[in-house]
């Protein structure tokens, strides 16, 4: 066995090509500092926060992939006790420009998406109607007692088959259900095939997935109004970049917004990007004060 000899410090063998690779973390022993605020009940997440006249929200979800929204009786369920106000698509499209992601990617097709669906649904559990009440079991009990009325519209399940030209488009303003198209290229492919000794092929079909943290998705949205200031505290890992995506869909001024993160009880890479629930949260202290 050959020891592999230990670089000296640059600063002793300064003008030398020996370099040392001095150990931060890796190997080292790191003192954490998270532990005494959790072992003694002191971590905050968003769930501990609780103003004053906090309203809670369920959602009523859509039990079709793709169907037109013809009509929604929510008579019933503005009439229950503790409920605030019953929100569909078409009241949130009025406070809240919809998220458009952007892409310079060739013949890339931009979707509008609310935080409710607005006219049609197009997948399975896609929020459609929002019940604000004063305690969560009131808002999804009331949340039941609403009748949507669906028109139900042709479903394909084969992603291979969705691309076809002529199948049932999940956005009708679009060309196709071909979002984006992207070719990697490196090298003469056809070369390097022909010339191995042996060339595998196949198809393969992965499964979905979803990463599951401790703690749920949370959101808490206030409206300071001493400082004309909208504050969303959330489980996310892009406060700033939610800040501006809000800033922007509200047409708000920078300030007019602060994107607060308490603390993050997990996130395995799924709290990282912006989605569209997050901007109907943003719009609720509106739809209160609106009242």
């Amino acid at each position: 066995m050959t020891e592999i000899p230990r670089h000296k410090s640059p600063d002793s063998l300064r003008g030398s090509a020996a370099i040392e690779a001095k150990p931060k973390l890796i190997g080292a022993r790191v003192k954490r500092i998270e532990d005494p605020r959790l072992l003694t009940g002191k971590g905050r997440y968003v769930d501990d926060i609780s103003p004053h006249g906090v309203l809670y929200v369920a959602f009523r979800r859509s039990e079709h992939s793709h169907a037109l929204i013809k009509g929604i009786d929510t008579s019933v369920a503005k009439d229950m006790p503790g409920v605030f106000s019953v929100v569909t698509g078409e009241d949130v499209a009025k406070l809240i420009k919809p998220v458009v992601a952007t892409s310079r990617m060739k013949n890339y097709q931009a979707t509008a998406m609310y935080p409710l669906a607005v006219g049609k649904v197009r997948f399975v559990g896609e929020p459609v109607v929002a019940v604000l009440a004063t305690s969560r079991y009131l808002a999804e009990d009331a949340a039941e007692t609403l009748e949507i009325d669906y028109e139900p519209l042709p479903v394909v399940i084969d992603p291979e088959i969705a691309m076809l030209p002529g199948t049932p488009k999940l956005h009708d303003e679009l060309s196709s259900n071909v979002l984006l198209e992207r070719t990697f290229a490196r090298g003469d492919v056809d070369q390097a095939l022909a010339g191995a000794a042996i060339c595998v092929s196949g198809k393969f079909k992965f499964g979905r997935k979803s990463p599951v943290a401790i703690e749920n998705r949370s959101y808490l949205a206030e409206f300071d109004a001493a400082r004309g200031q909208l504050l969303l505290s959330s489980s996310t890992q892009i406060p700033g970049v939610l800040r501006d995506c809000l800033v922007e869909l509200l047409d708000i001024p920078e300030t007019g917004c602060a994107s607060l993160r308490p603390m993050l009880a997990a996130a395995l890479a799924a709290r990282d990007r912006f989605i569209q629930r997050k901007s109907w949260f943003a719009c609720c202290p509106g739809i209160s004060r609106s009242r």
